[in-house]
């Protein structure tokens, strides 16, 4: 069974500057505004895909969001 996407993240502030990422021990670690993580090396590489895809659909969106000044 697939999990169902989680909701946009309207509540959540957007973090105009990215965490800060190091590689440790084997690991990757994770940690800035609103995250705290240790990722093994594959995980952080799922990750850095769907960050990327995510990011460009986010690009997309805001380009295609209509303004008020199209009504």
């Amino acid at each position: 069974m697939t999990p169902r996407p989680t909701p946009p993240a309207q509540a959540l502030d957007a973090h105009p500057e990215p965490p800060r990422v190091v590689a440790l021990n084997g690991e990757v670690l994770v940690s800035g505004p609103g995250v705290e993580a240790v990722y093994t090396v594959e995980a952080a590489r799922a990750l850095s895909c769907r960050l990327d895809h995510a990011a460009g659909l986010a690009d997309i969106q805001r380009l295609t969001e209509p303004s008020c000044d199209d009504s």
